[in-house]
């Protein structure tokens, strides 16, 4: 891969975002448990003040990690810019009708999930990184309201990205082959809310993400990953994909889900599931195994350990590492 070319990516200004919708309007908020406990504290005692809200959920907390005002501030901010509560002078308040069945400081329900998916995409600035899978490029004619849930989810395109001499990411890539035009962002507030916004979009199970570097030989010095809107399997045969698309008879299973993810979108437990339907159930099929101890060499983290073993699926208590068709 050869980048020939960097393309500044086109956002909305803060002073245009004020105008249409919220200024200062990037938010960095990453825990959906969170979003949804602030919003029933609001819903249980409405038009109370930060102070009085920052108390209320101390008191109602059940472990001893207390939240300053500040970290409740920048969640009561993340709900009033998704239009979901409102503030005024008499306080704060509910401007919407979720989390109907919810209950304070308890996991996620599904239909805790389904809300928080129309929150991720109907909030302009996650339709903002959204576009960059379909539109990348010439956003400042994007018209947010045009496109739709559906539109994301069945018309997108997987994008590559990076961060070059940034912390936070800022380089994306539709392509890692040949001579690539780089789409970059420079504001640095945008950079840090691509961030958050996979967090949710994965948390939320609508976007799909992993490292390639072990996969690919991208020429690139820095860490690249693949990010798609994530696509449901219909009629697909894995074999078939298998004689289509590789020569050997011996096939490593990242490679594998790489060429499936990147051709039909689906998610990384769905094609590991295939792979291991499609082990038990093909007598022409085998597999090798191999060690997590192998696999995990070096990590010292769980994210680490996490990335390094997540597109290997597990069979038996064994991951496996290859899939061989017998002659």
């Amino acid at each position: 891969m050869n980048i020939t070319q960097r393309m500044i990516i086109p956002l909305l200004s803060d002073e245009d975002a004020g105008r249409d919708y919220y200024k200062w309007s990037f938010v960095f908020v990453y825990s959906l448990e969170s979003i949804k406990d602030l919003y029933l504290l609001v819903r249980e005692y409405p038009n109370e003040n930060l102070k009085q809200i920052t108390i209320r959920f101390n008191e109602k907390l059940t472990t001893s990690d207390k939240w300053n005002e500040r970290k409740v501030l920048e969640y009561l901010n993340a709900l009033v810019k998704f239009d979901l509560v409102i503030k005024d002078e008499s306080g704060y308040s509910l401007a919407s009708n979720l989390f109907i069945n919810s209950k304070l400081f308890e996991p996620l329900t599904e239909s805790d999930f389904n809300d928080l998916r129309s929150v991720f995409f109907s909030y302009f600035r996650f339709r903002e990184c959204s576009s960059f899978f379909t539109n990348i490029g010439n956003l400042e004619w994007f018209n947010f309201e045009l496109f739709s849930k559906k539109n994301f989810l069945n018309d997108s395109k997987p994008l590559y990205y990076f961060s070059d001499k940034h912390k936070a990411t800022n380089c994306f890539l539709s392509d890692v082959n040949g001579n690539v035009l780089s789409y970059v962002l420079e504001n640095e507030a945008a950079m840090r809310f691509w961030d958050v916004f996979v967090k949710w979009g994965v948390s939320l199970r609508v976007l799909e993400r992993f490292n390639i570097n072990n996969i690919i030989n991208h020429g690139m010095p820095n860490e690249v990953s693949i990010c798609y809107f994530i696509n449901e399997p219909v009629n697909f045969n894995l074999c078939e994909f298998i004689i289509n698309n590789f020569t050997s008879r011996h096939i490593w299973i990242p490679e594998l889900i790489y060429k499936v993810a990147l051709n039909y979108r689906f998610s990384v437990e769905k094609i590991k599931e295939l792979i291991i339907r499609e082990i038990t159930s093909n007598k022409d099929l085998t597999f090798e195994r191999t060690s997590e101890i192998f696999l995990i060499k070096g990590k010292n983290n769980i994210k680490r350990i996490n990335s390094a073993t997540y597109l290997f699926p597990k069979l038996n208590n064994s991951f496996i590492s290859h899939l061989i068709i017998r002659k």
